[in-house]
């Protein structure tokens, strides 16, 4: 999973955190609208204080085509995306960026998801360029890390995967196939997006 999961994973998983036991599940289809305009976006994972700005068209009262979308909790901006939407859905190519944690993605959309080919700015420095299926890394793309080391290669649900290369930032290079982020090459052993204890190394 990214550093920045994707905003509707990260608000459903607060959202169930605060629901008493007996409580229902938001239903997938659920929106929030422009308070001047009327204009409603998809919104799995409502919160209490959280509003939106939409610029765009706004056909049978539902975001379409290009336009910034501006998220706001309590009045404060956090969430921005700009570029295409499709029944209310970000999709299409557009880039949402985030002033909490001050990700940027700039890419492919599908239905809400980061989905197709696009790049990845991370705040800590961190950058991936590549394939992206419903949020997570998924199949060939490049991961470029603050201190130098880099993969490039096959990825699934955002861990190598497959044939790639890792080079660490000493220049030690990692060549062959990976599962699940761990790679293992005779006595050779390296667990990138993953834990040692995952890969069963400890």
């Amino acid at each position: 999973m990214d550093v920045m999961a994707s905003r509707y994973l990260l608000l459903l998983a607060i959202a169930l955190a605060a629901l008493p036991a007996t409580a229902q599940i938001p239903p997938p289809d659920s929106w929030v609208a422009d308070d001047k305009t009327g204009c409603r976006i998809r919104n799995p994972a409502p919160q209490p204080r959280e509003s939106v700005t939409w610029s765009g068209a706004c056909p049978n009262g539902i975001a379409e085509g290009s336009g910034v979308l501006q998220w706001f909790d309590d009045g404060r901006p956090t969430d921005r995306y700009e570029g295409e939407f499709s029944d209310g859905w970000e999709s299409g190519r557009g880039t949402a960026t985030s002033t909490v944690i001050a990700d940027r993605y700039d890419g492919e959309w599908r239905e809400g998801w980061r989905h197709g080919t696009g790049v990845y700015d991370f705040a800590n420095g961190d950058r991936y360029e590549g394939d992206w299926f419903e949020g997570l890394r998924t199949g060939r793309g490049t991961m470029v890390w603050a201190d130098g080391a880099r993969y490039e290669g096959e990825w699934l649900d955002s861990k190598p995967n497959g044939q790639g290369v890792y080079t660490d930032a000493a220049d030690a290079v990692f060549s062959g196939t990976w599962s699940a982020g761990c790679f293992r090459d005779g006595g050779r052993k390296l667990a990138v997006s993953t834990t040692p204890k995952d890969c069963g190394f400890e």
